[in-house]
């Protein structure tokens, strides 16, 4: 009887394995790898520290969708698509304890020096803004809150179907998202909030484009925020909600 119950141990574990190995497999050949995807360390800000007795790292993913205007797969992977414009930016914060996770939309057209070309939009109506994020917030809910996690063969289409239209800095793997969703397998539709960066209102550009207006403050306390791993009592304060 134990030898029989081995045996199917064994060959579970095998499947599994298998399985596992083909997902990983799938979304590494079919994915584009950025080599080049941040720039040099050390004009970054600092790396983000939990608060004490907080164990773990908090995790900062930008998301951008890409209107494309001819540049090839590989020039992304080299960071040379120059004639290439982002129509959604995202930064998603995922806290050290891994048991909430913060969605903030940029405007595209918010006008931000542009380190080494001066003052450009960021690259916005409100309203794609709030379709972009009730879209997400669908997926998501869909996702995490429903079968779709708990059946192979629809996670093994999802990544089939998503993976050739993505591009990803080179050391986010299929490992890497794997050890993350593991981390994030608590959570769900519920504890994911939803806002957009606040502005300044709209104003007009010294050429005559029509433009948001940064607000420096909310900017300030935003980065403070990112940095010490405290979102979550910024959102909690300024009352923000999902889409606001």
């Amino acid at each position: 009887m134990l030898i029989a119950v081995a045996v199917v141990v064994a060959l579970f574990a095998v499947v599994a394995g298998g399985y596992l190995y083909y997902l990983a497999r799938t979304f590494d050949s079919n994915s584009s790898k950025i080599e080049q995807a941040f720039p040099d360390e050390s004009t970054r800000p600092q790396k983000a520290k939990p608060e004490p007795g907080q164990a773990g790292t908090p995790l900062n993913i930008l998301l951008m969708g890409s209107d494309s205007r001819g540049a090839t797969g590989a020039d992304a992977e080299k960071g040379a698509a120059t004639d290439q414009r982002a129509n959604t930016l995202m930064l998603v914060h995922i806290p050290a304890d891994r048991k909430n996770v913060y969605t903030m939309s940029v405007m595209r057209d918010l006008w931000v020096d542009i380190p080494g070309h001066g003052q450009a939009k960021i690259n916005a109506d409100y309203q794609r803004v709030r379709n972009q994020q009730e879209y997400l917030k669908a997926v998501v809910k869909k996702s995490i809150d429903g079968q779709t996690l708990s059946n192979p063969v629809t996670i093994s289409n999802l990544v089939g179907a998503i993976s050739p239209y993505v591009s990803v800095d080179k050391s986010l793997n299929a490992a890497a998202l794997g050890g993350l969703a593991l981390e994030l397998k608590d959570v769900r539709a519920r504890n994911t909030v939803m806002f957009a960066l606040p502005t300044g209102g709209i104003g007009t550009s010294a050429d005559g484009q029509s433009i948001v207006l940064t607000d420096p403050n909310a900017i300030r306390d935003i980065s403070r925020a990112l940095a010490s791993d405290t979102l979550d009592k910024y959102v909690a304060a300024n009352k923000f909600q999902n889409g606001n």
